[in-house]
């Protein structure tokens, strides 16, 4: 009975390092919380959000040579380009206007400007 091959298989000890249990609610939990705190970056540092809040792809647009997508890598994730376009910011050209011979305030005008962006997707980690 020595030489038989099913006694010689050990079977799991007790003390053996489980799988780790994971639920749908914390998965949920830690994506929203990657995804907001990544959204709060990228709108802080020039870029904006335009994917759909808690999915594994982040889609974001970024000012054209911006150092934002270069910054993520950094971090560890992964990018990928989805293109290029243009965004019309509030902040744009102002223009002043004076009139000759008058003595009333000059006129301000603004003009929304419009930025060429590149569009990117951030791949979030997880099991999502």
């Amino acid at each position: 009975m020595a030489d038989d091959p099913k006694a010689k298989t050990k079977t799991p000890s007790k003390w053996a390092n489980p799988a780790p249990v994971r639920s749908a609610s914390t998965d949920f939990e830690q994506r929203r919380k990657l995804w907001e705190a990544l959204t709060a970056y990228i709108t802080s540092n020039g870029g904006w959000v335009i994917g759909l809040p808690g999915t594994k792809h982040l889609r974001v647009e970024v000012p054209r040579d911006s150092a934002l997508p270069a910054k993520l890598m950094e971090f560890g994730y992964s990018l990928r380009h989805c293109g290029a376009g243009t965004r019309i910011t509030p902040k744009g050209d102002t223009e002043t206007i004076t009139e000759h011979s008058s003595t009333r305030k000059p006129i301000i005008r603004r003009y929304a400007g419009i930025v060429p962006v590149d569009i990117i997707e951030v791949e979030l980690p997880g099991p999502f």
